[in-house]
């Protein structure tokens, strides 16, 4: 996948974040929570862009193995890194009811998507 695609699928990632959101606030009041949204964002954005960028780079150097080995540990470092993310918020922000997940929860699972086509791309053009 070229870069100018992947620029292109992230913003319709980050897009998508943000309308899910905004069709969230009027089912649920996560309207104060708006600042999740645009960390989560921000976070899943950098970890998408290494992920794609170490997934190039497997493939630049034709090792398969490298490859399968950036997809076990981005699953690993992507879990760790949301558990301490959401910790670091509450610890600064104490919220007083659990809707602070939810734009979080969301934007993980829209850019798990997004990852998962790209990966899928990059180990197609492996082949």
């Amino acid at each position: 996948m070229k870069t100018v695609n992947f620029l292109k699928h992230i913003i319709a990632a980050i897009l998508c974040s943000a309308v899910v959101f905004y069709i969230c606030t009027w089912i649920i009041p996560v309207q104060p929570y708006m600042d999740v949204l645009i960390y989560a964002i921000l976070f899943f954005t950098v970890l998408t862009s290494s992920v794609y960028w170490l997934g190039v780079r497997s493939l630049i150097k034709q090792q398969n193995n490298f490859f399968l080995y950036i997809i076990i540990l981005n699953v690993f470092v992507k879990l760790v890194a949301s558990f301490v993310f959401m910790f670091l918020y509450v610890q600064a922000n104490d919220p007083t009811d659990r809707y602070f997940l939810v734009p979080f929860l969301l934007t993980y699972l829209i850019f798990t998507i997004f990852e998962t086509y790209i990966l899928s791309i990059q180990a197609r053009s492996s082949k």
